[in-house]
């Protein structure tokens, strides 16, 4: 048997795996896996074995087994069959075994990951995993950030503990490259989230638009309601169609209020709100549910020098002239109605446009009967003198009445132009 022998210039170095068919194994590059150098600190490539309780077992491609103790596999979710990155942390060649760490790996790419988002001045989320005396740490795959209570959005009278294993927006404002430590901020993370929702919300706003808020702070004039980064005003007056002389009798901070935009100032960065539903403008409804001459039942709720004003429904107070009150001769109205008390009355009277509603009582009360008159005519002579004297104790500066009237109206009501038109 002859064996041909290749000149020098003619030979073919292979390299290893070429030429291979599906299904053939490189026995070099299998041998070379088993000189993988494997060292304290080195990252890996591993493959999951096996998982107990104690630990995973993993394949790394050398002659060592891999094992990731419990308290380093970090809050990944792993499977078998994973494959996963760790971190050498110890290794035994006279025992055969090195230890991972998933945990440590993590923590090294949510560094990088921190790092990169320091570099772009992006806003992360993590969640507050300890409150330390002055601050918080939020914990981010796997690293950890420090929060300075001032960079907490809590104020000074505030509470660390309620940030407590939530999920926080935060901003990486400070690296330490050597030592590897992070400073965060939740209160730059909120400034930003605010300044664009600002921006957003005065590209897209109208009037007429409606928003669902919540009530922040409130005043005796009106409540200031968070429209999203933006804060706008209910005035009292568009607060209810009820009459009220403080927003806390209605509504409470905290509260969800649906409002609607009724104007509003970029420049001043002011909004104007109405919280008061069109729809339940009692103006409207009294009109199409009342008319004159329908008998009714009301509370009296205020007591003025020419008559009192009684709740026919809320929102609707019709006055009762002291002279509608009864038959007989009064002059003062206290004398016969107490705030509170409920009266029967029959509407003589509705004006819409000046929102003004007269009703009488007296109107429900039979006539007195004729006095007798005798041949001399004393009697008619004194009953003139009585008359006189009613018309003359009844009769009130009509100025001082009309704007009564009409303060009573713009109090209960608070009707705008707006909600008119």
């Amino acid at each position: 048997m002859s064996m041909e022998i290749k000149n020098a210039g003619e030979l073919e170095i292979g390299v290893p795996g070429e030429n291979l068919t599906d299904g053939e194994i490189d026995f070099m590059a299998e041998v070379d896996k088993t000189f993988q150098k494997i060292y304290t600190g080195k990252r890996v490539k591993a493959y999951v074995m096996s998982i107990n309780n104690n630990e995973i077992v993993v394949d790394l491609g050398v002659k060592q087994s891999g094992y990731i103790p419990a308290d380093e596999i970090g809050d990944a979710e792993i499977k078998l069959g994973d494959e996963i990155e760790c971190i050498v942390t110890k290794v035994n060649d006279a025992e055969g075994f090195v230890h991972l760490s998933k945990k440590r790996v993590d923590s090294e790419l949510g560094y990088e990951k921190l790092s990169a988002a320091y570099n772009e001045s992006e806003v992360l989320e993590g969640v507050v995993d300890s409150v330390v005396n002055s601050g918080v740490i939020i914990i981010f795959e796997g690293s950890r950030i420090f929060v300075p209570a001032s960079q907490s959005g809590v104020p000074k009278s505030g509470n660390l503990e309620t940030l407590l294993k939530k999920t926080v927006k935060f901003k990486v404002i400070e690296i330490n490259e050597q030592r590897k430590r992070l400073v965060g901020s939740i209160r730059a993370a909120n400034r930003l989230e605010n300044d664009a929702a600002r921006e957003k919300f005065w590209s897209e706003i109208e009037v007429g638009k409606r928003f669902v808020g919540e009530i922040k702070s409130m005043e005796s004039y009106g409540v200031f309601v968070d429209l999203g980064g933006v804060d706008g005003m209910v005035h009292l007056s568009e607060l209810t169609w009820a009459r009220v002389r403080h927003p806390r009798e209605v509504v409470s901070i905290g509260d969800k209020l649906e409002v609607t935009v009724k104007s509003f100032d970029p420049d001043k960065r002011r909004v104007s709100l109405i919280a008061k539903d069109p729809n339940e403008n009692p103006w409207i409804i009294f009109d199409n549910e009342y008319s004159v001459g329908m008998n009714v039942k009301a509370t009296v709720v205020n007591i003025t020098a020419f008559g009192a004003f009684a709740r026919i429904v809320p929102g609707i107070d019709g006055l009762i002239h002291i002279s509608q009150i009864c038959n007989d001769r009064i002059k003062s109205v206290n004398e016969r109605l107490q705030i509170g008390q409920e009266v029967e009355a029959q509407i003589t009277e509705i004006n819409l446009d000046n929102k003004r509603v007269s009703i009488s009582m007296k109107a429900l009360l039979e006539p007195p009967p004729p006095a007798e008159i005798d041949e001399d005519g004393g009697a008619v002579e004194e009953v003139d003198d009585v008359d006189d004297e009613l018309e003359d104790d009844n009769t009130v500066d009509e100025t001082e009445e009309t704007e009564a009237i009409e303060e009573r109206a713009d109090d209960v009501t608070g009707v705008d132009e707006t909600i008119e038109e």
